[in-house]
């Protein structure tokens, strides 16, 4: 996770999602998702899909992150563990 946490920063920082490459990475944005930006990140060491989701009072992030534990507990190969969550709190 440490390896991506300047990703996330930057992804963060970014005022509108864009295809680029930065500091390794090829960063694509994904589009048709209605809750939040996701992007496929890849660099030599790791291919990520990343998801910034609203933080409010539905607990998105939680119940997406619950979701997806609970299939990584059942028997469906495509999600063998939940993904590791950060949460980046802007103001």
């Amino acid at each position: 996770m440490y390896l991506i946490r300047p990703l996330l920063a930057h992804l963060a920082g970014t005022p509108a999602p864009r295809a680029e490459t930065w500091q390794g990475w090829q960063i694509t944005p994904i589009s048709g998702g209605r809750n939040g930006l996701v992007y496929r990140a890849t660099s030599s060491y790791a291919d990520v899909a990343i998801k910034f989701t609203v933080q409010d009072e539905r607990d998105r992030v939680g119940r997406e992150y619950h979701r997806s534990y609970a299939v990584a507990q059942g028997t469906l190969a495509s999600c063998r563990q939940p993904p590791e969550m950060a949460v980046i709190a802007t103001a």
